[in-house]
């Protein structure tokens, strides 16, 4: 994956030292956002030195990254996430540890937004209310949440975003590096696609962002160093009350390896949103439910899913074909594009039919325990998600009531004596 970066931490207009720290290590492919606190000296350390211990951490075990980019599995794809979660929380229990041997930097701690590229992806984790976004596709999208009493109260739907903007609780944060030995960190793993810009950023930038489709015009035909350099100054000019540090990625060729990673993201991500369950999906929630998706390769006659069997996975085929048999009788034959077993995601059944393969094809699947877990952390998509399927179901039962109609009249024109039941 070739891409390029550039970033910058200011001082702003109203203090007199900066508490934020940066990091753009291209050789990891490691680039971060810390926002110090605790006064002088002591946020600035616990900035400097999670920047500092995340580097060497990741260096360290940089053996788990080679493994991925040699074979780039699911089960590689999780080692990755992990050791950046570990990498956080190894720095967590640094910076507490040179808090407690020092009681003027007792209590001191820091945010951290981090990306790491590995391969044709890249890893988010974030603890506190530093952020990243995303700028895909002429469209912004914020890929953390804040760990912030504000945006908890949001999220209860307790303060609208106006109130938030006056709430005099901005600055409270619910999560951070080091003010306690352990911390837990939001990771998301990202498949990256050519074009794409990714944007970390304090609060000292983003609390002067109304929306974040303001970054695609700030973005819009701008060279990287000149849009970091245009988000400090916007800052500056809503008054620049806080330390500003901005760090860019710009993605511009992503070359894709073999195995899982094999199919590019444009053709999973073009797969579900044809699916009418994620047709209200925006591209944050699709991140999401990307990271659940697995793919996997069968030969003509092999078994995909088997009558009578328990499962809860659902299936999206992305290349070949197969056929559905019910009792060894063929019932119809599937395509590219075309969903099968969603019903095991509503309920744990025995299977219906079996679908085996007819020639190589290619199949994306999501775990339904995986799916199931996503929702009870993401209420707003559970929603999205059950409002789909009841508008699904409406469609086909009014289909459906189309076809028993026709079939009436059909009925009825061979035989005007026959007259159906009405109910």
């Amino acid at each position: 994956m070739r891409l390029i970066a550039s970033g910058k931490t200011d001082v702003g207009r109203q203090r007199d030292h900066n508490e934020d720290a940066c990091l753009i290590d291209p050789d990891l492919g490691l680039y971060v956002v810390c926002d110090g606190m605790g006064g002088r000296a002591a946020g600035e350390v616990a900035s400097q030195e999670t920047v500092r211990f995340v580097q060497e951490f990741i260096r360290e075990h940089q053996a788990v990254l080679l493994e991925y980019v040699k074979a780039p599995t699911s089960e590689q794809r999780s080692q990755v996430v992990q050791l950046v979660a570990d990498a956080v929380r190894a720095a967590c229990a640094r910076v507490y540890e040179l808090g407690q041997q020092d009681p003027a930097k007792r209590g001191m701690g820091t945010t951290i937004a981090m990306v790491l590229t590995v391969g044709e992806a890249a890893v988010i984790a974030h603890v506190g209310d530093s952020r990243v976004y995303l700028i895909r596709d002429n469209q912004a999208h914020q890929l953390t949440e804040d760990h912030s009493l504000v945006w908890n109260l949001l999220k209860a739907g307790k303060l609208t975003k106006e109130e938030a903007a006056q709430s005099p609780y901005a600055n409270v944060i619910t999560r951070s590096v080091g003010s306690k030995p352990t911390v837990e960190v939001d990771t998301l793993f990202i498949e990256c696609m050519p074009h794409d810009r990714f944007l970390l950023c304090s609060d000292g930038f983003h609390n002067y962002l109304k929306e974040a489709e303001e970054l695609v015009q700030l973005s819009a035909h701008l060279p990287l160093s000149h849009l970091v350099t245009t988000c400090i100054a916007l800052a500056h000019e809503g008054g620049g009350r806080d330390n500003i540090t901005v760090v860019t990625i710009q993605i511009d060729d992503v070359q894709r390896s073999g195995g899982e990673a094999g199919v590019p993201v444009t053709r999973k991500v073009e797969a579900l949103k044809h699916i009418p369950l994620f047709s209200l999906c925006d591209a944050h929630e699709l991140v999401k439910i990307l990271n659940l998706v697995h793919v996997r390769s069968y030969e003509p006659g092999e078994v995909i899913i088997a009558e009578g069997t328990i499962g809860d996975d659902f299936f999206i085929l992305l290349g070949g074909k197969v056929e559905v048999l019910k009792e060894d009788q063929l019932l119809l034959t599937l395509g590219p594009g075309a969903p099968f077993g969603e019903t095991a995601l509503l309920e744990r059944a025995p299977r219906s039919a079996t679908v085996r393969a007819t020639e190589p094809s290619k199949v994306m699947f999501i775990p339904g325990s995986a799916f199931y877990a996503l929702l009870e952390q993401e209420p707003a998509l559970a929603v999205k998600l059950l409002r789909s399927f009841v508008l699904t179901l409406h469609q086909r039962l009014r289909v459906t009531s189309a076809e028993l109609i026709a079939a009436r009249g059909a009925l009825a024109s061979l035989s005007p004596e026959f007259h159906l039941p009405t109910s």
